[in-house]
């Protein structure tokens, strides 16, 4: 889907689809409490299992396609399906993105689209980030911990809404993402402007 599909519409619902799942995230209580998700039991049948399985599997296909605010994502997704430990949550949560991150690199090096002086940069900060926001988070305690996911979640929304806005509906508004370089093609029959054509198509 990276490869072949523009991403000016998709860049444009993304900051709406992670200010949703942010507010899902801060009504987890009363969901769970309307819903009766919190208990262990209800945890064991079939439809909660079910309903886990698409739910995770609808964050997994977005996650491999752009994976901006997939942790809030899973969160929200971990919070409605009952799980109440914020520490747990994120455990899960990290485990989770590892696969579906794990699976799409896979894919687009067997691709050939990843530029790996950039991998090697964002691997170092992921790694050193990870390792230490682990022992802050247990220091910081639960409550702060969702305060903060809560505030990071309108923060992005935020962000990613403010940088569709800016960007240009024009074929160089498809600029590639950071480590993947995007294939565009050009119709046969394209009679536009060869010039136009030259300074809106991606480097080799």
């Amino acid at each position: 889907m990276l490869r072949w599909t523009p991403p000016a519409l998709f860049d444009r619902l993304v900051p709406y689809l992670i200010l949703f799942a942010t507010l899902l995230f801060m009504a987890q209580d009363p969901i769970q409490r309307t819903f009766k998700l919190a208990g262990r039991a209800s945890h064991r049948s079939a439809r909660w299992l079910a309903g886990a399985m698409f739910f995770q599997l609808l964050v997994a296909l977005y996650g491999g396609y752009f994976g901006a605010g997939i942790g809030i994502l899973m969160l929200a997704a971990l919070g409605i399906l009952g799980l109440t430990d914020i520490y747990q949550m994120n455990g899960l949560k990290n485990a989770f993105a590892l696969c579906i991150n794990g699976v799409a690199a896979l894919y687009f090096i067997w691709a050939r689209m990843v530029y790996w002086p950039d991998v090697v940069v964002m691997t170092i900060g992921a790694v050193a980030g990870g390792y230490g926001s682990a022992g802050i988070a247990r220091r910081l305690g639960r409550t702060t911990v969702r305060r903060i996911v809560i505030a990071i979640g309108f923060g992005m929304a935020l962000s990613l809404c403010s940088v569709a806005r800016l960007r240009p509906a024009s074929p160089a508004a498809l600029s590639d993402v950071p480590c993947v370089r995007r294939q565009r093609t050009w119709p046969q029959n394209y009679s536009g402007n060869q010039s136009h054509r030259k300074q809106t198509q991606a480097p080799p």
